[in-house]
């Protein structure tokens, strides 16, 4: 098969109904590059929170289409040559971060190779990769993510996480620290018409995965791309939204098996079904007549039996030994007569109170403590009030530092991102260095129960 057709390839990017500029960036394979060494398709996503989150996504696409390229050239295969790329990314964003003097600035990547027959995914952070199989869609990457490692633990479900309040909060981007952990999927075979989406999360996280896989089906590259970001927009996106689509075409001497059987289509039911239900139809007749009709209170001659009658004003039913206590003692209660008030009184004897005296002096209060999710800014009181967009703060605290909760509450405020955008801090201050303490963004921080720590 031919790795790229540009008919087969479509690309839609917007910047959403609530983000006022585009933070995602999108590269895709065309006729100016070697695609016979493999076509590449890329989605970056912009860090939010962080500086410049839309140059670290445009820088990462760039490095990484160059590299690859480059290594291909020199007879590395896709799957390392894609590590190599994505690495290289990494180290010079976070480079060019530093050389600004902006603090991190980063982005999450997906990336995806076509080559004789095979798909090939790598990905870092939290833009997703899916294959649509037929009328099957699987879903390539696993997220890095904090609700995600949750998953994983058994502490949510994976429908609790599709709604927690962190599923956006990513543990590791490009351009944040040097040593990056890059997923690299098995390659999958292609089929004729298969077709995979490559988006960052402004698409996925309103959408639900049959809508994803409906809106995929039946249509060229194009208007599948276009029509995902509209219905994101459509369903109220809080981010950019990115969409890359590619189809596999046809692929002679290679078609997937019909999943399901065709509509309107009668299954026939096999005769030993019926012959089964009848045969336990009469068991269950045949135990009926001869084991439990004989215990019925009905005699063999079809007369009801005399059963006792137990005068309750003057005869007490024997209580059998194995006769729950309860209900003897409720045959008791019903036959015997209540003593007077006076009685009952006579017969009980004061016993010593096991509840201590009240005390003046109220407990102290029980702090409330958390952890820091990953590595995270910390403002003082007058930049996280101010309104600029370029006040960072000076200090951090590193991921899975314990922390006290300063303010019980959080604050929402237009706090000091790229965007200007609300934010909710919280205040906090460092166990292990009390000196450190000030606001973090709320979804940095995770409380823990009385007890509890923060090991990884």
């Amino acid at each position: 098969m031919n790795n790229f057709m540009p008919k087969l390839v479509g690309a839609k990017s917007d910047k959403g109904p609530v983000r006022p500029i585009n933070e995602d960036a999108y590269w895709v394979s065309h006729a100016e590059v070697p695609t016979e060494l493999g076509a590449l398709y890329i989605v970056a996503d912009g860090v939010g929170g962080q500086e410049a989150g839309d140059i670290a996504a445009h820088k990462a696409i760039e490095i990484i289409s160059e590299v690859f390229y480059t290594q291909r050239q020199s007879g590395t295969d896709v799957p390392t040559a894609l590590e190599m790329a994505i690495r290289q990314a990494n180290r010079l964003v976070l480079e060019l971060g530093q050389a600004r003097g902006v603090g991190k600035m980063g982005c999450t990547v997906v990336t995806a190779v076509v080559h004789e027959g095979y798909l090939y995914v790598a990905h870092v952070g939290d833009a997703r990769a899916y294959l649509l199989m037929g009328n099957q869609l699987k879903r390539l990457t696993r997220d890095d993510t904090w609700v995600q490692k949750q998953v994983e633990a058994g502490v949510i479900t994976p429908q609790q996480a599709a709604e927690h309040e962190l599923r956006n909060v990513v543990t590791q981007v490009l351009g944040n620290k040097e040593d990056i952990d890059i997923h690299l999927m098995p390659p999958f075979e292609l089929y004729t018409n298969d077709t995979f989406l490559l988006c960052s999360d402004g698409l996925y996280d309103p959408l639900s995965f049959k809508q994803i896989q409906r809106l995929l089906h039946s249509k060229s590259a194009q208007t599948a791309a276009e029509d995902l970001v509209q219905a994101s927009i459509d369903a109220q996106t809080h981010d950019n939204v990115t969409a890359v689509v590619v189809s596999a075409g046809k692929i002679p001497g290679k078609v997937r098996a019909v999943q399901s059987a065709p509509r309107g289509k009668q299954t026939a039911i096999p005769a030993w079904v019926f012959a089964t239900l009848i045969v336990t139809v009469l068991l269950a007749a045949a135990l009926f007549v001869f084991f439990v009709l004989p215990n019925t209170r009905f005699a063999q001659n079809g007369e009801p039996t005399q059963l006792p009658i137990l005068n309750p004003t003057t005869e007490i039913a024997p209580v059998p030994s194995d006769t729950p206590v309860v209900e003897a003692v409720a045959t008791e209660v019903e036959t015997a007569v209540a003593p007077t008030l006076t009685e009952a009184a006579s017969t009980l004897e004061l016993l010593p109170s096991a509840t201590p005296p009240p005390t003046d002096t109220p407990p102290p209060p029980i702090e409330a403590h958390a952890c820091i999710l990953f590595e995270s800014y910390i403002w003082q009181d007058a930049e996280v009030q101010s309104t600029s967009c370029n006040e960072f703060a000076g200090a951090s605290i590193a991921s899975g530092e314990e922390v006290i909760l300063v303010e019980s509450s959080a604050i929402t405020i237009n706090g000091p991102d790229s965007a200007c955008a609300e934010n909710s801090f919280m205040k906090v201050q460092s166990i292990s260095d009390p000196s450190l303490s000030g606001w973090v963004l709320a979804n940095n921080i995770q409380p823990v129960s009385p007890g509890e720590s923060c090991s990884p």
